[in-house]
């Protein structure tokens, strides 16, 4: 064995000559100094003796080893790999196997050939016999697997390498950093292709993602990419289905390239679920393996909520329902408050005011719309009127249709203030034997979220004519779009409109408020015991108030005064068309600030709907600063793993928060973002991302001979086949190769140099 090299770290040399000028300080200083006992001589050798034992200190300290080498010639081993990846499944091979069956029986072959030989796959050893039988869906790794390969061959005689694939591979730049090693090592790589150069007829699903358009409709848009090389003009089943349960198929009509398919469909599955999409087979495909994907959608059901109270019968609630309800963005709450329009309506304040105490207390009724529906009390302690901030802040409009504000406390009143100028909500109040002055309202903090000016307590109310609608010049307001053309919103209005039997009167609309309509009728008298002879009335008016709207509708949307109104307002009065489609305006208008709010939520946005073990994951939450998501979180969950909080960072060039994540366990990986809204309220989004090998490998695709061709021009092997590999191959395995073997070991456990460490320490 001869000494190669000594194992001595760079900055010894420092060291030592930090340790040669302490010896000659300190040697001097004490050689120097008198002493009784020993003369200058015996001081300088006592000296020396211990320079002698603390250089040996510093060389044990120091680790000193020497590598040493033997060189041998052996007979070299030839690898064999086997590409076991998704593209190996495709049908091309001879007499229509599968590409993998023939790379094994090509490996068996070889195995004849060279009975030394070891036998590997890139995801594990192939066995005689063949007992992987199948692809194991991993993507081409072939750099990787040819350095593992190199690696794991140090203390062998590695002659050579044999790769069976299509190299279709996903690591070119790895690849070709491998290559230069097994070029500089001298060891050749020897290429057999697998599978045909022409592009299989095959069908495969690119990609597909999941989207909710709308956060009213529980709808969702699936955008999928797929390929059709081979199949152009043939037809194919996409088919989307949650746990086995079929919700959707499509019709695709193949253009035999890249193309893309969009599809909305309904989903009953609330929250974040995974669905799956598939492509129906079709005869003569290269593979079915590529044929269906996971995707993950997040479907929320946010629908825009109306509280509708009506103190006219329950029954008449189910018109204003119905009406919005036809639309699917729309939800109608409803509330009915019984007794007190009625019976006590024109009770004096102080009997009205302990009557509706009572219900408070004490009633817990449900009524019933004309539909059999149920309809709680106003005063219902668990389902009437929220009786906090958060509930009322489930809907997106109130709408108070002649309700006495003696069935509200006043914590409740001030919430319905709040809602309108500091949460966006929108209000309506509609007139009634108990709207407006005549409910009292002009007293409570409502008065100043309304758009008119209340005349007075007794309220006056025309009624006996059928009150017409004056409109604005001007073009229409949104609100009163109740035609498909601005023509038939005129004439919808004028010529159309059945009227109202009553109004309740109020002074004016308060400065900056909108008059959508008005009339000019007056009573048959002309005069009232209340107040003058009056016309042009304000019949609609509507307000920005704070963050919200609210409106002032100052006749009845219900029986007696709106009767047709509510029933047959439509084309030619057989239908309820144009009052549905006012009260949806209405609600669209009024709730504008929250239905922005809405589709302007942020969401948990990911790269990719699916990727493969070990792929990077971008996921980014859009906000308007840093600082609008207070307390964000955000967590990935994997199959079979604990959950795992991810770091966010702010992107103030984007507007975002970002993360990157790591999936590495193949299954559904969920993440869930969550934070504080500006109300305080705490909010969760959730997305997924499906994690399966082969994310860009399921795609049976043509083999790549020229990728072969350069492999084997670098590394100094060539490309082999059945007809070549015996005679190419055992010329290499007749080769001897010099093997170098290294060992490195400690200076010190040589037994000399230990005694004679020894003697100098002692």
């Amino acid at each position: 064995m001869n000494p190669l090299s000594h194992n001595m770290p760079a900055w010894w040399p420092w060291l030592a000559a930090l340790w040669l000028v302490l010896v000659l300080v300190l040697g001097v200083a004490f050689t120097r100094r008198p002493h009784p006992q020993f003369s200058t001589r015996t001081r300088v050798l006592l000296w020396l003796t211990r320079a002698a034992a603390s250089a040996v200190l510093l060389l044990l300290i120091l680790d000193w080893s020497a590598e040493t080498a033997r060189q041998t010639a052996e007979k070299p081993v030839i690898r064999i790999l086997t590409d076991r990846s998704a593209s190996m499944a495709a049908q091309d091979a001879p007499e229509g196997a599968t590409r993998h069956a023939h790379a094994l029986h090509a490996a068996q072959s070889l195995a004849a050939i060279l009975p030394q030989s070891s036998r590997t796959s890139f995801t594990a050893d192939l066995e005689t016999g063949g007992v992987a039988a199948t692809p194991d869906g991993e993507r081409s790794a072939i750099g990787q697997a040819l350095s593992h390969t190199l690696d794991d061959s140090r203390q062998q005689a590695l002659g050579g390498v044999v790769v069976l694939s299509d190299f279709a591979a996903t690591d070119e730049d790895a690849l070709r950093e491998t290559l230069q090693v097994y070029q500089s090592a001298r060891v050749p790589v020897f290429p057999w292709v697998i599978g045909t150069e022409k592009q299989p007829a095959d069908l495969r699903l690119i990609s597909a993602r999941l989207s909710q358009p709308s956060p009213s409709q529980p709808n969702l848009r699936l955008i999928a990419t797929l390929e059709s090389p081979g199949f152009a003009g043939r037809d194919v089943a996409l088919k989307i289905a949650y746990a086995g349960q079929p919700l959707e198929t499509k019709t695709v009509r193949l253009t035999g390239t890249r193309q893309t398919v969009t599809l909305d469909f309904p989903s009953p599955y609330r929250g974040l679920h995974f669905y799956d999409i598939a492509l129906a087979g079709l005869s003569g495909e290269a593979t079915p393996a590529n044929n269906a994907l996971r995707a993950a959608c997040e479907l929320r059901r946010d629908p825009i909520r109306t509280l509708y109270m009506e103190g006219s019968e329950p029954g008449e609630t189910s018109y204003l329902k119905e009406a919005l309800e036809a639309d699917p963005d729309m939800e109608v709450h409803c509330l009915h408050l019984p007794g007190v329009s009625y019976s006590i309506a024109q009770s004096n304040p102080q009997q009205r005011a302990e009557a509706a105490a009572k219900l408070r207390r004490n009633d817990t009724r449900i009524f019933h719309d004309s539909k059999g529906r149920a309809v709680p009390s106003v005063c219902h302690a668990t389902r009437g009127f929220p009786t906090s901030m958060a509930g009322l802040l489930a809907y997106d409009v109130v709408i108070l249709s002649d309700i006495t504000k003696e069935a509200f406390t006043p914590e409740q009143i001030s919430s319905m203030v709040a809602f309108v100028e500091e949460f966006g909500g929108g209000f309506v109040m509609v007139g009634g034997d108990t709207s407006f002055g005549a409910g009292g309202w002009e007293q409570t903090p409502i008065d100043k979220i309304m758009p008119i000016e209340v005349a007075n307590r007794s309220d006056p109310k025309w009624s006996g004519s059928r009150l017409q609608v004056t409109l604005p010049a001007g073009p229409l307001h949104p609100v009163m779009e109740v035609g498909a053309t601005p023509a038939e919103s005129q004439a919808a209005w004028t010529r159309h409109f059945p009227g109202f039997g009553g109004i309740n009167y109020v002074k004016r609309a308060k400065p900056g408020a909108i008059v959508l309509a008005r009339t000019d009728m007056t009573s048959a008298a002309g005069a009232t015991s209340t107040g003058p002879s009056l016309h042009d009335l304000v019949l609609f008016a509507v307000q920005q108030i704070g963050r919200g709207r609210a409106m002032a509708f100052c006749s009845d949307t219900t029986s007696a005064w709106g009767s047709s109104f509510e029933r047959s307002w439509g084309t030619n009065g057989r239908n309820n068309l144009y009052f549905a489609k006012f009260w949806n305006n209405t609600i669209r208008w009024l709730a504008a600030d929250r239905i922005a709010r809405k589709k302007g939520q942020t969401t948990l946005q990911v790269s990719t709907p699916q990727c493969a073990p070990g792929d990077a994951v971008h996921l980014t939450i859009p906000a308007a600063s840093a600082s609008e998501l207070s307390l964000l979180e955000l967590s990935m969950a994997e199959a079979d793993r604990p959950l795992e909080f991810l770091p966010v960072i702010w992107n103030n060039a984007a507007h975002c928060w970002e993360a990157r994540c790591t999936p590495r366990a193949p299954g559904d990986t969920r993440f869930e973002a969550s934070y504080r809204n500006a109300e305080g309220g705490q909010v969760k989004l959730e997305a997924g991302v499906s994690v399966a090998p082969a994310a860009s490998e399921s795609v049976a695709i043509a083999s790549r001979p020229d990728l072969a061709a350069e492999i084997a021009r670098v590394t100094g092997g060539a490309v082999i086949s059945e007809g070549n590999a015996a005679a190419v191959l055992e010329k290499t395995a007749r080769k001897s190769v010099l093997t170098t073997w290294k060992r490195r070991e400690p200076v010190w456990t040589k037994s000399w140099l230990l005694l004679l460490l020894l003697g100098l320490v002692m």
